[in-house]
């Protein structure tokens, strides 16, 4: 059982007879075990080395196991830093890898994928691998037909569960899609960080700064091909190019319920959310399920409740009164 933990099974055995048989000697724990005196010593160096014993400055020595749950939680905090050290020392040696092919094959920095299913398949192959950060611009086309037929939520909420940072931002044509402004608002609420420009240069996706997707060409509304960058200059500036306008994107205003009391209804707060983020009457209409001219009597209705007569002042109100971020 602790063998991942780095316990051999002796030693594994050795601890299990000191649960039981606490304040033992090495010759007490050699008969119970049956091992050879020398075994049972080297193996209870083992474990004081990884904090699964105690030894007693008695005569002679006995040994007590340190409890299960302290010592094996140690344990596991001790191979998440040994892993963690070993991503960083791959990553360098990935940085090494890809420098030499570069050099040798300069066609190796880009690979192509084409084809709908595999553009999908390479995109979550990536999610999964992924261990510390997500950049993306989403606009359309999408890499699916609808986005209907698309579990977004369920896609990414296991990414964000893993603790893998993942930063969005989406243009207003984006969250236009019915549904779209309800799923994102709750991918926000699950831990994702969204922001919101009337239009981006393109789409892209950058897993742990280490590769990015990027389309190349696309059909009627989807897209089937795609670029594989590996880290390079040209990664670095993709990298650079997505922070830049993360810096001049507009917080997504979620729809999540305002903590403090509020005039608003809910349904008001998803329409301020919604005119921050620029979508249209239409396109309101199309997330709220309702007609254009309902979307617009609500927005009078907020006007209203703000105490303003145009859709700037609202939005000044709005963020001042905290509706808004």
């Amino acid at each position: 059982m602790l063998e991942p933990l780095g316990v051999r099974d002796v030693d594994e055995r050795l601890y299990r007879i000191l649960l039981t048989h606490q304040h033992s000697t090495t010759d007490d724990l050699a008969r119970a075990v049956g091992l050879g005196r020398s075994t049972v010593a080297t193996g209870l160096d083992r474990l004081e080395e990884l904090g699964l014993v105690r030894r007693a400055a008695t005569r002679p020595v006995r040994y007590s196991p340190t409890p299960p749950d302290t010592a094996i939680e140690q344990l596991i905090r001790r191979r998440h830093g040994q892993l963690d050290q070993l991503r960083q020392d791959t990553n360098a040696l990935v940085a090494d890898f890809y420098a030499a092919t570069i050099k040798r094959e300069p066609q190796g920095l880009i690979e192509i994928v084409a084809g709908g299913d595999a553009v999908l398949r390479q995109a979550r192959a990536l999610e999964k691998t992924t261990t510390s950060e997500i950049l993306s611009f989403d606009k359309p086309p999408f890499l699916v037909e609808t986005l209907a037929d698309h579990d977004e939520v369920g896609n990414e909420s296991p990414i964000l569960d893993r603790g893998v940072a993942v930063r969005a931002i989406y243009t207003t044509d984006a969250l236009a899609e019915t549904d779209r402004f309800a799923r994102v608002s709750k991918l926000v609420r699950l831990g994702e960080h969204a922001r919101v420009l009337p239009e981006l240069p393109l789409k892209l996706r950058i897993f742990d700064r280490q590769t990015a997707l990027v389309p190349l060409a696309v059909d009627v509304g989807v897209m089937h091909s795609v670029a594989v960058v590996r880290r390079s200059a040209l990664l670095e500036a993709l990298v650079a190019l997505f922070e830049l306008l993360w810096e001049r994107a507009a917080p997504f205003a979620s729809t999540e319920p305002l903590p403090e009391p509020t005039p608003l209804a809910t349904e008001d707060q998803h329409v301020i959310s919604m005119l921050a983020a620029g979508l249209s009457d239409q396109a309101m209409a199309r997330n709220l399920g309702i007609s254009a001219r309902t979307v617009r009597r609500r927005i009078q209705r907020v006007l209203d409740l703000l105490d303003t007569s145009t859709l700037f002042q609202a939005g000044a109100a709005s963020v001042r009164e905290r509706h808004i971020p």
